[in-house]
Parts: C-alpha cells; sequence; structure tokens
C-alpha cells in the first residue's frame, strides 16, 4: 500500500488515466541496474528516483570532471573529484528519501554486481564505450533480463528496448550493422541531446515497470537534433550473433 505522503508526492502520475496506485506500487518494489552514471545516467536516474522506484543500482566507477559539468546534473563544482556514484547517491537521496540507492564502483565485474542481477527487474545501459555496451548486452542474456540502451553523441541521440526471449536482434547486432565507434569525446557532444536520450530510456524503463504504455521491443529511434526529427526502425537479428544469433 502506498502511504499518504507517497499519494501526495506522486499525485501528478495518480491523475493519469492509465496509470494507479498499481502502477506506483510496482514502481515501488522495482529494482533497476543502472550502469554508467554520465550524461545518460544522470537523466534516467533522476527521472527513476523521482518516479518512485524503489531500488537503483548505480554502477561507474569514474570520478567527477569539470568537462561533466554541463550535461550530469546531478553534480556541481564542488562534486568535482568525487566518485560520480558517491555524489550521485548523495543527491537521489535527498531527491527521494523513499528509492534505496546501492553503489557499485565495477563496471566489468559480473560477481560484484551478482547478487542484484538476479533480482533485479531491467538492466539500463547508459556507458559511453562499446565494450562496456558488449558486455551489459551479453549479461541481458545471460539472465534473462530486460534491456533499455541509449546513446549520445554530436546532435545524434538513440534509443532501443531489448527482451532477450524476442527474435529482434540484440546491441551486438545493431554496433555490428553501423560499425560505428565514434564516442561524445570523439566529436562532442550538444548537451539537450543527452538530456532527451536519457529522459526516452528512462520513460521506456517507466512504461515497462508500470505497463502504463506499450513498449515496442527492437524499435531503433534516433532523434536527430540538427533537424529536429525523430525516426524509427526495426532492428533485424543476426542470424550469426555471437550472442542472440542461431
Amino acid at each position: 500500500m502506498l502511504t499518504k505522503e507517497e499519494f501526495s508526492r506522486y499525485s501528478r502520475h495518480l491523475l493519469l488515466e492509465p496509470f494507479d496506485d498499481h502502477a506506483q506500487q510496482q514502481l515501488k518494489r522495482a529494482t533497476v541496474i543502472i550502469f554508467g552514471i554520465g550524461g545518460l545516467g544522470n537523466q534516467v536516474s533522476m527521472a527513476l528516483a523521482g518516479a518512485g522506484v524503489g531500488k537503483l543500482v548505480l554502477v561507474d566507477n569514474d570520478d567527477v570532471a569539470v568537462s561533466n559539468l554541463p550535461r550530469q546534473w546531478l553534480f556541481g563544482s564542488a562534486e568535482v573529484g568525487q566518485p560520480k556514484i558517491e555524489a550521485a547517491a548523495h543527491r537521489l537521496t535527498a531527491l527521494n528519501p523513499h528509492c534505496e540507492v546501492v553503489s557499485v564502483p565495477f563496471i566489468n565485474d559480473e560477481k560484484s554486481i551478482s547478487e542484484h542481477l538476479h533480482t533485479c527487474n531491467v538492466l539500463v545501459d547508459c556507458t559511453d564505450n562499446q565494450t562496456a555496451r558488449f558486455y551489459i548486452n551479453r549479461l541481458a542474456y545471460r539472465y534473462h533480463t530486460p534491456l533499455i540502451t541509449a546513446a549520445a553523441s554530436g546532435f545524434i541521440a538513440s534509443v532501443v528496448a531489448l527482451q532477450p526471449w524476442l527474435k529482434t536482434g540484440c546491441y551486438q547486432c545493431l554496433e555490428d550493422a553501423v560499425n560505428d565507434t565514434q564516442s561524445c569525446i570523439d566529436q562532442g557532444i550538444y548537451s539537450p541531446v543527452v538530456a532527451i536520450a536519457g529522459q526516452l530510456q528512462a520513460m521506456l524503463t517507466l512504461n515497462l515497470l508500470t505497463g502504463v504504455a506499450p513498449v515496442n521491443w527492437g524499435q531503433l529511434s534516433l532523434f536527430d537534433g540538427t533537424f529536429f526529427t525523430l525516426q524509427q526502425f526495426t532492428l533485424a537479428r543476426d542470424p550469426a550473433c555471437p550472442v542472440c544469433g542461431d
């Protein structure tokens, strides 16, 4: 049951026609693992904590840098040099004390997050390098857990939701088809584009956890901030993919 304070806190969600106290309780009981607390991870974690997700597991091994501040809005100048997971956990707990925040300082160490992998509802990939993304994609398939992944570079934002038990292709299929290894470090990043990508990622996660709106699995959405356009494509499965192929 929701408390009186929770009904007041989440009242604007509860006014939505498809949203009810059951949907809010679904969020309260949910566990989400967020890999990467950079630009995307800032947006996703703020949105999920604010919406009432019960437990967030933050996985990151970076420290806050001054170049992060234009787009990573959980952090201020005072947090420069601090571990991102520590600074983020402090701010998120202040944002919503009902949200349990767990910090894990290892990206590529399955053992450090194994207990959470067995109990989480969804993996959210907010990392910014191909090696980490391939690793998280494999985890999703190994633990049979939905994966919401997004990216932002230059003026382009992309997001896709993946279900391991559906034959829609995986992140490995996408990267092998695109073959683009550039990141925001290579070509820069327009700060609002990061926010758009992260909020789309958060919306898909909330839709999955509550069921208030459908999730189009395997549908890749691309936002172009230069022309202000949104395109959508179906992610095809590569039969030769080492992760999801035959």
